[in-house]
């Protein structure tokens, strides 16, 4: 009977976010309605037939990696190793959260975390949460002492973040010059641009990071993060995917969502794959704007880097499976952020079908765990 409930529960959960899910794949779906070069319907229904009926979820994935298409080589049982984003983010990642996903979520508890543990993460100079101002150790500021901190903060970068923003939405980048600190856009830091842009919601401003020469001859204006997914079972901790995250063009974050690309990164040698992709389908042999040929590129440190991350794994073992973005810079690795949602389309772009890889098995069964999420945030799910 209880797992009759959680089933239920789920299953209402997921029709729900049927709506949403139409929404976030709309571009990908409109793709599909214009394509000529579609599998006939009667193949197409019920490919994704036999998807809804394994997964027991609606299979709009199948959009996003265009199994519709004629040119598409995957046997069914290749299209069911693709994990739908419902399965994953509202029932397999939740079995490893346990009541502690929010550490990740919330930048704020992330850099007290991560500073407990004496793990590196970018300086913290001011927070803003419900009309106050802190400082990183969360004494209360005024208005005016928290401007002061940021002009007086030596930061060449300053990286104003929603606290539990995801995906790079919402990001603001001021660099400093000798007037102060200005967008790209020109619009400056101060009394005027606190009082209009600190009114709601909750921040964090951190002082950008220098990342490793070698990493600013990829692509210099930004800070271009590895994305490291890992699995700590038993107490053991292993790395599962690896990729680079690049900014291009005038972006100054290298998410994907906001126009970065990604490469698949060789766990082994730490060499990068031949391409590099975006959220778009875009395929790169070379950096669109840097030239630089991403199959003879090497990324510096790598073994130190893995070696941290998994040392970093164990340490955060109450967050088992994450994906961490980090930094390498001169001094070494530096986490930027703790994902516990790894953005699986990206994933499995890269990848192809990653069912196995996470040991997912029969689908049914975790429609009746008791462990899942009624809620996940929208920006990634």
């Amino acid at each position: 009977m209880k797992k009759m409930i959680h089933f239920l529960l789920k299953k209402g959960v997921e029709i729900q976010q049927r709506k949403h899910y139409k929404m976030h794949w709309q571009k990908e779906i409109e793709e599909y309605k214009k394509a000529k070069d579609k599998k006939n319907r009667i193949r197409i229904f019920l490919e994704k037939l036999y998807l809804r009926l394994y997964w027991g979820c609606s299979p709009l994935h199948y959009y996003r990696y265009g199994f519709y298409k004629k040119d598409c080589k995957l046997s069914l049982s290749e299209m069911r190793e693709y994990m739908p984003n419902f399965f994953a983010y509202f029932l397999f990642m939740p079995r490893y959260f346990g009541g502690v996903a929010e550490i990740s979520r919330n930048k704020d508890l992330t850099q007290v975390y991560l500073k407990g543990l004496k793990l590196p993460y970018p300086r913290v100079i001011i927070k803003y949460d419900n009309n106050l101002f802190y400082d990183d150790e969360n004494n209360l500021l005024s208005q005016e002492d928290a401007y002061e901190k940021l002009m007086n903060s030596g930061a060449e970068k300053l990286f104003i973040k929603p606290s539990e923003g995801l995906g790079g939405y919402g990001i603001i980048v001021f660099s400093k010059n000798a007037q102060g600190y200005f967008t790209k856009h020109g619009e400056i830091l101060d009394m005027d641009f606190m009082k209009s842009h600190f009114k709601k919601d909750r921040y964090i401003v951190q002082e950008g990071i220098k990342q490793h020469p070698e990493m600013s001859k990829l692509f210099p204006g930004a800070v271009n993060t590895l994305r490291i997914v890992t699995l700590v079972e038993k107490d053991k901790p292993r790395i599962l995917f690896a990729f680079l995250r690049m900014g291009r063009d005038e972006v100054e974050v290298d998410n994907a969502s906001q126009g970065g690309i990604f490469c698949m990164v060789d766990q082994e040698t730490g060499d990068l794959a031949k391409y590099a992709f975006s959220d778009n389908k875009e395929q790169f042999e070379y950096h669109p704007n840097t030239k630089i040929q991403f199959s003879k590129t090497t990324l510096p440190d790598w073994e130190s880097t893995k070696k941290f991350i998994l040392s970093a794994a164990i340490k955060c073992k109450e967050l088992p499976f994450i994906g961490w973005d980090i930094a390498i810079t001169e001094e070494g690795p530096v986490i930027i952020e703790m994902n516990e949602g790894p953005g699986i389309e990206v994933i499995q772009d890269l990848y192809g079908g990653i069912s196995k890889s996470l040991n997912v098995g029969n689908p049914r069964k975790w429609w009746f765990y008791d462990k899942f999420s009624t809620y996940y945030p929208a920006k990634i799910a």
